[in-house]
């Protein structure tokens, strides 16, 4: 009987996972109707952004990262993009450094300490107002234009996610399990934040307006415990799903 309880337990926990709590969701968003913030209206009002890419040896990939992150559709004097060294031992600080008369900063920290320590040091060195975290590893989409649909008019809205999406070039079926699995994960965060409690983020692609940005530690995860702070704050916590400009 125990055992049977037990099973029966974990099958609920479970279910109400995956199932139960996506479906409470959708009524709550139901409920409630969807609430879009206001954009800003034209150019000369978006906020100033700082691009923080986070790297450690990413030699390989950094280049394609900077020329992705200088063709985004955004304000050039109202964009900063930095590149957040942590240690690295390989091409990494020269590759950003051949940016630098496309306005692209280098952070360098000889010591690898770990990338939140490293973000600790940089946020207060940004200019920005809005802080945008992103992975050399990945791309941002220059057709669904996130950064200017970031809805930072609002001054209730501290953290928005965007949309992370994998490609499997291969036809890994591990790999083809997994986004299925990431499909339901994004469903989650659109319900959640049509109701403005999203409550973790994407760490290839989120921000955060940088007076909210708090110091953390290197054993919790960025893009979890800082949309949290915000909310615990008062702010609203958005996503941004990929939507054709």
């Amino acid at each position: 009987m125990l055992g049977a309880f037990l099973f029966w337990l974990a099958f609920a926990v479970l279910a109400y996972q995956y199932v139960g709590y996506p479906l409470a969701l959708a009524a709550l968003a139901a409920l409630r109707g969807k609430q879009r913030p206001a954009a800003f209206p034209g150019d000369d009002d978006l906020p100033r952004v700082t691009l923080v890419i986070s790297a450690y040896n990413e030699a390989e990939v950094l280049d394609g990262k900077i020329r992705n992150a200088l063709a985004l559709n955004y304000p050039k004097d109202r964009l900063e993009i930095v590149v957040v060294s942590d240690g690295s031992t390989d091409a990494t600080n020269d590759i950003t450094r051949s940016f630098a008369s496309d306005g692209v900063v280098l952070h360098d920290y000889p010591v690898n300490r770990g990338k939140n320590l490293c973000l600790n040091d940089s946020l207060p060195r940004a200019a920005g107002d809005v802080i945008v975290f992103t992975d050399a590893n990945g791309r941002l989409s220059l057709r669904q234009r996130f950064l200017p649909r970031l809805p930072f008019a609002d001054p209730r809205v501290g953290s928005v996610c965007g949309e992370l999406i994998y490609k499997n070039f291969n036809d890994n079926p591990i790999a083809e399990g997994y986004n299925r699995y990431w499909e339901l994960d994004q469903m989650q965060k659109r319900l959640e934040g049509e109701l403005g409690c999203l409550l973790g983020a994407n760490g290839s692609i989120f921000a955060v307006r940088k007076h909210l940005c708090r110091a953390i530690p290197n054993d919790v995860c960025n893009d979890m415990v800082q949309p949290i702070w915000v909310a615990a704050a008062g702010h609203r916590c958005l996503y941004e799903p990929a939507r054709g400009s």
